[in-house]
């Protein structure tokens, strides 16, 4: 029975706090016309050469020297993934989004009367 309740205490729930700092947000809100400004801004476009060439070292690190151990593989690597995901999902969100053409279907009353005419007009 000892044993029991020396497990119970071992395993016995804690309540603890935990505090998470919320980021601040944008005094501005989010306009699509703002962000598809964007690819046409020089500071921009120097942001995102330096991403790819960050990437670049990376990958030249990775395959061109030798490496102490395996974390510093691992912290090329996840360098390189990390980069490659930023300048995609900037990509994505900056790309002009084209609204799809809108779809005229014409009625089937309309078109049988549009068939009907045009035999109609043939004779």
């Amino acid at each position: 029975m000892k044993l029991i309740e020396w497990f119970r205490s071992l395993f016995k729930p804690e309540a603890k706090i935990l505090v998470v700092e919320l980021p601040t947000r944008s005094p501005f809100p989010y306009d699509e016309k703002i962000v598809e400004t964007l690819p046409s801004h020089p500071g921009f476009l120097m942001l995102l050469d330096r991403l790819r060439n960050e990437q670049a070292v990376l990958l030249s690190a990775l395959r061109s020297t030798k490496h102490a151990d395996i974390r510093a593989v691992d912290n090329l690597q996840n360098g390189i993934y990390w980069t490659g995901y930023l300048e995609d999902t900037i990509n994505k969100i900056t790309v002009k989004r084209q609204k799809p053409p809108a779809v005229v279907v014409e009625s089937s009353i309309e078109a049988d009367f549009k068939r009907i005419l045009a035999q109609i007009s043939g004779v």
